[in-house]
């Protein structure tokens, strides 16, 4: 049985996540010379919008969409915002390749207006440029 971000040969693991700096000839030496395949270790990560039973918006990221909106539904963390405005709804779910770009994402979208999430949830593109213009707009106005 291998993990994910481990290879198998036969009955031998070899845990390569420690070993990822390490050129092909290093893990072939950790597996006694024998030929391993290498499984590129490919983690996901997510930025997920949850619709509340208030109407409310919830933005989050994790690395276990699954688990992490089954945690929300259920509602296993009793200090969550979600907790007490249960059932929620997944109404959006953007995939990442690091955990900072879904962190960046996270936040970026936390700061927007209820509008603009809207947009964002609808895939409605150009009204959340329209949107992003206007506030920049305003920003700029007051600085005049």
């Amino acid at each position: 049985m291998s993990c994910s971000g481990c290879t198998t040969n036969g009955d031998n693991v070899i845990n390569l996540r420690k070993y990822k700096n390490y050129k092909l000839p290093f893990a072939l030496s950790l597996s006694k010379g024998k030929p391993i395949k290498i499984k590129k270790i490919m983690l996901e990560f997510y930025v997920y919008i949850l619709e509340c039973n208030d109407g409310s918006y919830y933005t989050g990221q994790t690395d276990n969409i699954e688990a992490r909106i089954s945690m929300h539904k259920q509602g296993l963390i009793t200090t969550c915002y979600t907790f007490i405005r249960r059932p929620v709804k997944v109404v959006h779910v953007s995939t990442f390749a690091s955990r900072g770009e879904a962190i960046g994402a996270e936040q970026q979208i936390k700061g927007w207006s209820r509008k603009k999430k809207e947009a964002f949830i609808k895939e409605n593109f150009d009204l959340l440029q329209k949107l992003s213009n206007a506030k920049n707009n305003a920003k700029n106005k007051l600085k005049l």
